[in-house]
């Protein structure tokens, strides 16, 4: 006869094998996803994205033909994606999705190498919503589930944005809401209802500004705050006063993937937070006390923007009370006026602002995160003494020691070039960054993919151009009749930007190659 006891003794053990079995299974599935994202993504391009892991579906946009991104490794242009859809941890099956993309979003383009990091992990849903004047997926909704798992090691699904070295700060529009982003940020969704729910925004390194009518809502490291949104994904109310987030769950995030190694921040302590809070809601910089980053961390919208009175923050939108709707503005109004512009041609109507469309079928598009390639290519932006072309930081002074950087700047192919000046920063090699001479088909020396003139022999300061392409294009007829030869076809462009009429998106606005043709805003 056994004992009751020595039954009690043998039931716990088991219980307690399997489920230390089933966590080291858990464990094994992530750490495999982690290392296949490192060996199937290491030479993701720009504006690329990558099939990091099992299971993830996509759909392609609708003019887009020859589209396969369904296996391990499989690297498709990030243009080309409507919908990325991913599936959480899954302990039977052994799966976890995973993708990584690599985007320009407002990057200056003089500098091919500097890109920002999408990590999407778990239920995670993204859909593209950039128009042709911004680059792929710099607006995009957002969704993501809770997950059931009971894998402790598993983190709660999301997406992890980390800008590169030597750019302070880069804006997207998510789920309808520009954000500024310096360095590491977490975004989720929780459902709170039926039909609400609530954008979770933590930073883990660096600062973010969420921004509602030119206030910017300070999110600093340590901390998160939480934006309601309809079943559209559309904001109703802006965000909340900071919190600190849960050390726990920040430390379970894929940091190891990014390419930019960083330490996680810890939560914020109580009575820094309290001291936080308070000197938000007095209009002050997050910043230069004790218990908060030093003001020089942060974005400069942060140290010198404007911030939101105490009031705002955590207001619900209401029609009449706080803000005016579009529906409520006089009829006899509507014709004169540009939609796109609605907030600088009707303020007088009112000294509310204007309430943010609640359906995407009405939503106008953002005017602030569209790609900024404004940076002269002879200029010094940062005033480092190193021109914007040959700097790895243009925007943040450095020294030539590290390339225009404060310090080594990153790179990943171990070539000596930094992976901002690196035409291949995957690939080692000294042509440029190449194991070999990429296509060059002018034999200018700066490769076709890059080239503003690809037919026209000029030098990498100019972009490949023989002059500042702003200037030779600005009279498309006079530079025909200067540069065309019998190799060199001078096509249709009636704005004379360099971009012929067939694959110019704003064909009388003189705009950039980059911007398909159209104008920074």
């Amino acid at each position: 006869m056994i004992h009751p006891l020595k039954t009690a003794l043998f039931l716990f053990l088991a219980i307690s094998v399997t489920i230390a079995s089933a966590q080291e299974s858990c464990s094994a599935i992530l750490d495999d996803a982690l290392n296949a994202v490192d060996e199937f993504c290491a030479e993701l391009g720009r504006n690329q994205a990558c099939y990091g892991n099992v299971d993830l579906q996509a759909e392609a946009q609708a003019d887009v033909s020859d589209f396969a991104f369904d296996s391990l490794g499989d690297i498709v242009d990030v243009a080309d994606i409507l919908t990325l859809e991913l599936s959480e941890l899954n302990e039977t099956a052994g799966t976890w999705g995973v993708a990584v993309m690599s985007l320009q979003a407002d990057i200056p383009n003089t500098i091919p190498g500097q890109n920002v990091t999408f990590i999407l992990f778990g239920d995670v849903a993204i859909e593209n919503a950039s128009t042709d004047e911004q680059t792929p997926m710099q607006a995009f909704y957002l969704r993501t589930g809770v997950g059931n798992t009971s894998c402790e090691d598993a983190p709660d699904s999301g997406l992890l944005i980390q800008t590169p070295d030597g750019v302070d700060e880069v804006t997207f529009n998510v789920n309808g809401v520009d954000v500024q982003v310096g360095s590491t940020v977490l975004f989720e969704t929780e459902d709170v209802s039926d039909d609400e729910v609530e954008l979770v925004m933590s930073t883990v390194e660096g600062s973010l500004a969420v921004q509602f009518d030119d206030e910017n809502y300070p999110v600093i490291e340590g901390t998160q705050v939480r934006l309601p949104l309809n079943n559209e994904l559309l904001p109703v109310g802006r965000p909340d006063l900071p919190s600190a987030y849960e050390e726990t769950r920040m430390a379970r995030l894929p940091i190891r993937n990014l390419p930019r190694q960083i330490s996680l921040a810890p939560p914020l302590v109580q009575e820094a937070l309290a001291e936080l809070r308070e000197r938000v809601q007095n209009g002050e910089a997050p910043c230069g006390v004790d218990g908060l980053p030093s003001c020089e961390n942060l974005l400069r919208v942060l140290r010198t923007g404007q911030l939101p009175s105490a009031e705002r923050w955590g207001q619900l939108f209401e029609a009449g009370e706080n803000c005016i709707a579009l529906a409520d503005i006089p009829s006899d109004a509507m014709p004169s006026v540009d939609l796109g512009g609605l907030s600088t041609a009707l303020n007088t109507l009112a000294e509310l602002p204007f309430c943010p469309p609640t359906s995407r079928t009405n939503r106008t598009t953002s005017t602030r995160a569209i790609a900024n390639n404004t940076l002269d290519f002879r200029g010094d932006a940062d005033n480092d003494g190193i021109i914007n072309m040959n700097d790895a930081c243009p925007i943040h002074a450095g020294s030539a020691e590290f390339n225009g950087c404060e310090s080594q700047p990153v790179d990943n192919d171990g070539d000596g070039f930094p992976d901002a000046l690196d035409f291949c920063p995957y690939e080692a090699g000294d042509n440029r960054g190449c194991a070999n001479a990429p296509d060059d088909a002018d034999a200018d020396g700066f490769p076709d993919l890059l080239d503003f003139c690809p037919d026209i022999a000029g030098n990498a300061d100019f972009r490949g151009c023989p002059d500042d392409p702003r200037e030779i294009f600005e009279d498309i007829t006079e530079f025909c009749a200067q540069y065309r030869d019998e190799n060199t076809t001078c096509p249709v462009d009636v704005d004379g930007d360099g971009v012929a009429n067939a694959q110019d998106n704003c064909p009388r606005q003189v705009g950039a190659r980059e911007n398909n043709g159209c104008p920074p805003r």
